[in-house]
């Protein structure tokens, strides 16, 4: 027996389950903290998603507690004592049976129209959204901005208050887009397209990931939005269309050279095998995340892209230290 700081004692039975009910609100709570993404969505879509999800979150706690609190006050209650008889039996109860069944039809019922309500405004598309394609590819995203002719990697760059809709598909196996802060994900499969439409509130950089296992460098398949005010994403934009600066130097002159006269340009350039490299050195970062944009990393990365992320399209050079200081001054000026 336990004795409290009343004086009085409680039963080692009764302590167990107010360690049940303890532990049962622990777990609960642990899913309510808003330091997770998920909970403060920058999309008024993810917002919708969110509220959702809270109210059901509610509910089902609130059923879970109601049962739990039954079930406890009918062991603590008609708990058995010595030299008890064996209590009296009631057989049937319309009106009881009545309202455990209604109650949770009604429930159902209301969760349904609820989520039917949810999906028509989250996937409403918009005749005005800035259209956007999203390529999953092994192991890096492509972004074309097809109204815009812009097409580039890495670093998918939207405006604030502007609707925008991606149009997501795979290139080869079945990737998924996931940015928590967004408040929802979509599956890229090849030869169809799926949709997500966006809107949204917050200007900042938020990083994601794909969501479904695509292969040995599926880790490394990072996702990067970079989340604009209007008169940014049209800066930005103006500079994606612009042409890349010429290189000035004789060094950038060679690594122009050298770029133009190994296998990089049929990847990068013709055939569209690996992503644009237009405006690279503007790039926050390289191979998908694996690495930020510095010239260190851009010389290690050309050498050694095996090693780093193995299973990668691109082979590894073998460059002598002046020509791979020549191609890092090229592409690091393509700004």
């Amino acid at each position: 027996m336990h004795r409290t700081r009343s004086g009085r004692t409680r039963s080692p039975r009764r302590q167990r389950l107010v360690s049940l009910i303890a532990l049962a609100g622990l777990i609960l709570m642990t899913g309510c903290g808003s330091a997770f993404p998920t909970f403060r969505p920058v999309s008024s879509q993810g917002k919708i998603i969110v509220h959702q999800f809270v109210v059901v979150l509610i509910l089902s706690a609130v059923v879970f507690l109601i049962v739990f609190g039954v079930l406890g006050w009918v062991l603590l209650h008609y708990r058995g004592q010595e030299g008890d008889d064996e209590p009296s039996q009631t057989a049937g109860n319309k009106t009881l049976e009545i309202i455990w069944t209604s109650i949770p039809i009604v429930m159902l019922i209301g969760l349904f129209v609820y989520s039917a309500f949810t999906m028509k405004s989250v996937d409403a598309t918009d005749s005005s959204a800035l259209q956007i394609n999203v390529i999953g590819h092994q192991w890096w995203w492509e972004y074309q901005y097809p109204s815009l002719g812009i097409d580039t990697a890495s670093e998918l760059h939207l405006p604030v208050g502007q609707p925008v809709q991606l149009n997501i598909t795979g290139a080869d196996v079945i990737h998924s887009f996931w940015v928590p802060d967004l408040g929802w994900k979509m599956d890229a499969i090849p030869g169809k397209n799926n949709t997500m439409s966006l809107n949204l509130t917050k200007a900042g950089t938020f990083d994601g990931s794909c969501a479904e296992f695509c292969g040995s460098e599926h880790a490394w398949m990072r996702i990067r939005v970079i989340a604009q005010t209007q008169s940014d994403f049209n800066n930005w934009t103006k500079m994606m269309r612009s042409p890349s600066p010429q290189p000035m130097s004789a060094l950038e002159k060679q690594g122009q050279q050298i770029f133009n006269s190994s296998t990089c340009v049929n990847c990068h350039v013709f055939s569209r095998v690996g992503p644009s490299l237009t405006h690279l050195g503007s790039r926050q970062w390289l191979g998908s995340g694996v690495m930020d944009n510095t010239s260190e990393n851009l010389a290690n990365w050309i050498m050694n892209v095996q090693n780093i992320k193995p299973g990668a399209l691109m082979p590894d050079f073998h460059y002598s230290p002046e020509q791979l200081d020549a191609l890092v001054a090229y592409l690091e000026g393509q700004k």
